[in-house]
């Protein structure tokens, strides 16, 4: 599967209802082991089932294996490459799960969970799945980095 934006995010920061450079909008990232995306899910109940348990860190809404996205921040693309230029780029300081050993993590996928109005995965929007950057990883107990910008 190819990474990929949820249609639902992707419409609502159009709208203006998202600004992805403030830390009110609650982005945060969790692992996912099994999860077969599709653009038109729109709330981490989608996930559910598939988040990385176990070592000291638990999924759900709330759940210890989200960790929320710091620095973030939008850029522009004027590459030269065929197909990377003009593009809009979201992305956050590197992402670490410390510790973790919780079985096979074949993604990560984030969410906005801490956004005002937002008390479950039933409304916890989708923002991104991301399959590439050193993905499947076996957790081990060491640190794992799960997300650079």
């Amino acid at each position: 599967m190819a990474s990929l934006l949820y249609n639902q995010f992707k419409a609502d920061v159009g709208q203006g209802k998202y600004a992805w450079q403030t830390s009110s909008v609650g982005i945060k990232a969790t692992l996912v082991s099994g999860y077969v995306p599709a653009a038109s899910h729109l709330y981490a109940s989608a996930i559910s089932g598939y988040e990385l348990s176990g070592g000291g860190f638990s999924g759900l809404y709330s759940g210890s294996i989200r960790l929320a996205l710091v620095s973030t921040f939008v850029s522009t693309n004027q590459g030269l490459l065929v197909g990377s230029a003009g593009r809009a780029e979201f992305g956050a300081s590197a992402t670490t799960w410390s510790a973790i050993s919780a079985g096979m993590a074949s993604a990560v996928v984030l969410l906005c969970e801490s956004a005002v109005g937002v008390t479950n995965n039933g409304n916890a929007l989708l923002v991104a799945y991301i399959d590439t950057g050193g993905f499947p990883v076996t957790t081990n107990g060491g640190d794992r980095l799960g997300l650079a910008a």
